[in-house]
Order: structure tokens, then sequence, then C-alpha cells
């Protein structure tokens, strides 16, 4: 995605409805799964892949700032439901970008994100079972799941 073009046309107020709609979303999903599995399932484990992240392209430090607001604004509001921020396959420059700008979330929020390193497949697992992550992450689930 271009974000320098995105965030010129694009009103943040808008995209700020549109991730709120989308969390919204989640909520219904998580209590149709709590019925299927027969539990409560009250949050998510989110993986972010930054395998093709170029900070040419993607480092534009208005969509940056936009990002921590949505960051800040969904722990707000939806604190329970974000159980795990994983970050998996970043380029070599992300560990230093990141510590520049993991000062601006919230100690909450700080804590939710791990930056998994290049072994991510095997440390990946501590965080979710294998049966839960799909063949492309080190997992045994099988795709295409309409639950992945």
């Amino acid at each position: 995605m271009h974000w320098q073009g995105f965030c010129h046309s694009v009103h943040k107020e808008d995209f700020f409805k549109l991730k709120i709609k989308q969390m919204e979303h989640i909520l219904k999903v998580l209590r149709v799964y709590s019925e299927m599995k027969g539990r409560y399932v009250e949050n998510v484990i989110t993986v972010i892949d930054l395998e093709n992240l170029s900070f040419q392209k993607h480092y534009y430090w208005p969509a940056i700032q936009i990002f921590m607001e949505i960051l800040s604004m969904s722990e707000a509001k939806y604190p329970p439901l974000t159980k795990r921020i994983i970050l998996v396959k970043a380029p070599k420059i992300f560990p230093t970008t990141y510590n520049m700008v993991k000062h601006l979330m919230n100690d909450y929020t700080r804590q939710k994100v791990v930056v998994l390193g290049s072994n991510w497949k095997e440390e990946i697992q501590k965080y979710i079972a294998p049966d839960q992550l799909p063949e492309a992450y080190g997992g045994t689930r099988c795709e295409p799941d309409p639950w992945c």
C-alpha cells in the first residue's frame, strides 16, 4: 500500500470508523466461535507479516501516527480484545525503528507487542499452538480455513 497516497485520499475519521466496524465484527466472530467451541473465547492474537515491508515505500510519519492512534483507540475501547500482537519477518532495520516509536505506545499495549527474530516459526509456537497456525507459519492447520 502507498501510505502517503492513502493518507491524502482518506479522511482519518473515516479510517477510524472502518477500524471500529472491524473491531465490532471481530467481537461478533468471537461470539460465534465461542458458541462453536462451547467455551468463552474473549480475545485474539494478531500476527502481522512484515516480509514485504519497505521503509522507502511504507515509512511515512503521518501513517505511523494514524496507526498509533488506532492502536490507542483500540486499547481504550476494546482493551481485552487483543491478547498479543506478533510481528514476523521484519526487515533488519525494523527493530531500530520500532525502538524509536514504541515509547509512543502506552505500557499496556507495548507489553502485548512481540517482535520475533529469524527463528520466528519456532518462537511463534510459544504464543500460538501449532494446530491453530497455518502451515505457512510453521503450524499444522490446513488451508483454507475460514477462521484463520
